[in-house]
């Protein structure tokens, strides 16, 4: 295993100056792995933020007021709705009804805050009214999770290429 701070440096590369991986051929094999492995996390959270930005950037032109009625007024609606029909879900489990209007409030008050009061002022502070609040809430709700069990799964699979690439090294020792 190597140390912390070979570690970070290197990142992917670390197994190459490892001294539990065995040969140079192991090592250049779990190296390759590790490398695939950050790769494909790294597409798929860049995806989750994609998608992610796209619902946000909907959202924000339809409340700014750029579009008409089209797939951002419908995605605006719709996670205004879910956002609604998820809060009146925790408010009755936690016995507050108003929940729902409690915390949207709250958010509006808390952007309301930080809207600038440039040019785009007026876009911000149209944003952090209720149907565009609580649509990010739910896209950010969503993606942070997601992101989340990307970053748990890479972390798992680099900690079983470690193992693997580990025990070969202790097999080719005993050999």
């Amino acid at each position: 295993m190597t140390n912390f701070a070979v570690q970070t440096t290197l990142g992917a590369a670390a197994p190459l100056v490892s001294k539990n991986k065995g040969s140079l051929g192991n090592r250049m094999d779990c190296a390759g792995e590790h490398i695939k492995n950050t790769a494909m996390a790294t597409v798929q959270s860049a995806a989750v933020g994609v998608v992610a930005c796209g619902a946000a950037r909907a959202v924000a032109n339809n409340m700014s007021g750029l579009y008409g009625a089209g797939p951002a007024y419908w995605i605006t609606k719709n996670l205004s709705k879910g956002f609604d029909a998820a809060m009146n879900v925790v408010g009755k489990i936690i016995k507050k009804p108003d929940f729902a209007a409690k915390t949207t409030a709250g958010i509006e008050g808390f952007l309301a805050k930080f809207a600038p009061t440039s040019t785009n002022g007026a876009a911000v502070k149209t944003i952090s009214k209720a149907p565009g609040v609580k649509a990010l809430a739910v896209i950010a709700s969503i993606a942070l999770p997601v992101l989340a069990y990307i970053k748990h799964n890479h972390s798992y699979k680099a900690g079983q290429i470690d193992q693997k690439y580990t025990d070969k090294a202790q097999l080719q020792k005993t050999l």
